[in-house]
């Protein structure tokens, strides 16, 4: 099942503009009224300074999901509508589970004898509704304490890709406008493209982990590899009343110049299979003052992906 991502860039734009405004207010409200006095009362996790602009938070989503209306019917992944895959039916769309969010598939793209099966299947399993919701509160950063588990280098293992070059490429520059729009004209795409520019810059151009090892490849061709275990897990308070998580990692054993401290954060707060993507710290500092980063936000995509795929990765986010 398979679709043009973008129709065309403007029609795009028009209906994300249009549905965010005010997805946007109503799921942000809610989720703050219901969890403010919840994340107040948390003395376990580091406030953030004043002064950064936190408008990616990269511990978790700061995007609602408008644009999965506004581009659902234009992506260019394959997305498998069945009842391993689909999550909840609203009105005359699926809503499809694909990696770590959510597509909107028209009923009438489905078999009758599948409908069947898929409706019989949402209608024994209730749950699935409920779970894909916390799911989506856990991921803009709405979460207690005791729902964070500490987490392995398996949830990252393989091959990954720099985001940053398809920024500089203007691959991205969809993603900038649409976000320009949705900021009802504080700030354009160039500002968008700065901030993210300052976000994703990094020279290095590929990350490999395999079991306990990272290797880091830089644009030169050169790279170092580093024996990393796992330490624990850091919770930061984000001042707009939100969370995130960072998974830490000590260095061992390996190249002498491989990073000390490194940090994963990919919206998750506990293992999980489902990373298309992570944000990655790393530096030869201690773990507290490399927590301190909320400018530089290295991230990384599967090693297999092109700029089509990350692109609509983006959109969905």
């Amino acid at each position: 099942m398979k679709k043009q991502l973008l129709l065309t860039l403007s029609a795009a734009l028009v209906l994300a503009a249009c549905a965010n405004q005010q997805a946007t207010d109503n799921a942000d409200t809610a989720a703050e009224d219901a969890t403010s006095q919840e994340v107040a009362n948390q003395d376990q996790g580091s406030k953030i300074e004043e002064g950064h602009d936190h408008t990616h938070d990269e511990g978790n989503h700061d995007h609602d999901h408008a644009h999965e209306e506004a581009h659902d019917h234009n992506h260019d992944h394959d997305v498998t509508v069945s009842t391993e895959t689909v999550v909840d039916r609203e009105g005359d769309n699926y809503i499809v589970a694909h990696g770590d969010h959510y597509h909107e598939v028209p009923v009438s793209e489905v078999s009758d004898d599948e409908q069947k099966e898929i409706d019989q299947y949402l209608k024994d399993n209730p749950n699935l509704k409920a779970e894909r919701e916390a799911k989506q509160k856990i991921q803009a950063g709405y979460f207690k304490d005791d729902q964070v588990a500490d987490r392995t280098l398996e949830d990252w293992q393989g091959d990954w890709q720099s985001v940053f070059p398809y920024l500089e490429d203007g691959t991205l520059d969809p993603v900038m406008e649409i976000k320009a729009l949705e900021s009802d004209g504080e700030k354009t795409a160039d500002d968008y493209k700065d901030y993210y520019t300052t976000g994703y810059q990094t020279d290095i151009k590929e990350i490999k982990i395999k079991d306990n090892k990272i290797t880091f490849i830089k644009e030169d061709g050169s790279e170092v590899t580093g024996e990393y275990e796992a330490a624990g897990s850091k919770i930061l308070d984000y001042e707009k009343g939100n969370r995130g998580v960072r998974a830490l990692f000590t260095k061992v054993g390996g190249d002498e110049e491989a990073f000390e401290s490194v940090q994963f954060s990919d919206h998750n707060i506990a293992p999980t299979e489902d990373v298309h993507h992570f944000h990655i710290f790393f530096s030869n500092d201690s773990h507290d003052e490399l927590a301190k980063e909320m400018d530089n936000w290295p991230t990384f995509y599967p090693a297999g992906w092109d700029g089509d795929q990350i692109l609509d990765d983006q959109l969905h986010h």
